[in-house]
């Protein structure tokens, strides 16, 4: 029997370990990208997206690629400086993938499968790929949700052919924007209110599990030795890297090594030196559990499917498993 893959639209800011994540969902099996789209973070729109094509021509992604807008729905945009640097060093690193792509026979230097950027914009390119899909689709968002609560403004009607949304961002404690709020969340607290409102189910990963994806120096070492496609990426950041964007990723591949809770979710959009803020409010009767126990079906039969699955902690060893399956699955 075929193995069955996972359709899905990546949609992020491309910070560093959005890079990484981007590079291994192309490397899976079991994950299909059908699109992928940019937001304003980070970096300017602009600035993602160049990032982004350079990227996608590098892993080979041949889904298409859209921008973005270039500001949040009603704040000003934010450029985090500190990531500037971060993302301009991962995509300098990742550039080494091609001088050594003779020699990886996982990436191919056919430039044809290369995508070229859609005319279209980031919001109208989700919007088409929905339509056009058999099923619905899972949405992994690892930076503001700009885009994504745009979508869900303007083509309401596309809600049913959304699965899930996989959300990277916000804190459960953990902040680092503000004293009270997480960056993908501050950014744009009007987007993130919203998309948390839409009655979507989702994953919601707290950037609390950074510390939990963090490989050390030894297990980056392992993964250098593996000599994959994505070791110029490992070589670069010999000291210790954090992988939450995987995290994204791993959650739908192996939700059983992933701890979670239901929560009802809000994020805070008037308190003047709160917003952003992810409120996160857990029933006494809703325990902790693996992912895997809260599938949508089961939800489904317990109409709890609007409730956010809210990923607390993951089995550190089984995740680096993980990726190291994927990376060998591909040298």
């Amino acid at each position: 029997m075929a193995q069955k893959t996972i359709e899905v639209i990546l949609d992020g800011d491309l910070r560093y370990d959005t890079s990484v994540a981007w590079g291994l969902a192309q490397l899976s099996s079991e994950l299909e990208i059908r699109a992928i789209t940019t937001v304003a973070g980070a970096y300017s729109s602009a600035q993602v997206t160049e990032y982004a094509e350079k990227l996608a021509k590098i892993y080979h992604i041949t889904a298409p690629l859209a921008q973005g807008g270039s500001q949040p729905l009603l704040a000003k945009l934010i450029v985090d400086k500190d990531a500037e640097n971060t993302g301009l060093e991962s995509l300098a690193a990742a550039s080494k993938v091609r001088a050594d792509a003779a020699s990886m026979s996982s990436f191919s230097n056919d430039e044809q499968q290369s995508p070229n950027l859609s005319p279209l914009s980031a919001v109208t390119l989700m919007a088409e790929t929905l339509k056009k899909a058999k099923k619905p689709m899972t949405v992994i968002a690892t930076g503001p949700l700009t885009n994504i609560a745009t979508l869900l403004l303007i083509y309401p009607e596309l809600k049913s052919q959304i699965e899930q949304f996989v959300i990277l961002g916000g804190a459960l404690k953990r902040n680092n924007a503000t004293a009270a709020a997480e960056y993908n969340f501050y950014e744009d607290y009007e987007a993130a209110a919203l998309v948390f409102s839409a009655q979507i189910p989702i994953i919601w990963l707290p950037i609390d599990i950074k510390d939990q994806s963090t490989l050390t120096a030894e297990e980056l070492k392992s993964f250098q030795q593996l000599k994959s496609p994505l070791q110029p990426i490992f070589d670069f950041y010999a000291d210790k890297l954090a992988l939450p964007a995987s995290c994204a990723l791993s959650v739908l591949l192996r939700p059983e090594i992933f701890q979670a809770r239901l929560a009802e979710v809000e994020i805070e959009t008037a308190a003047k030196y709160c917003l952003g803020n992810s409120i996160a409010c857990f029933g006494a009767e809703d325990e902790e559990c693996t992912l895997a126990e809260l599938s949508l079906d089961k939800l489904k039969i317990a109409r709890k499917e609007t409730e956010v699955r809210t990923v607390l902690a993951v089995e550190r060893t089984e995740l680096v498993a993980l990726l190291r399956h994927i990376c060998e699955a591909n040298i």
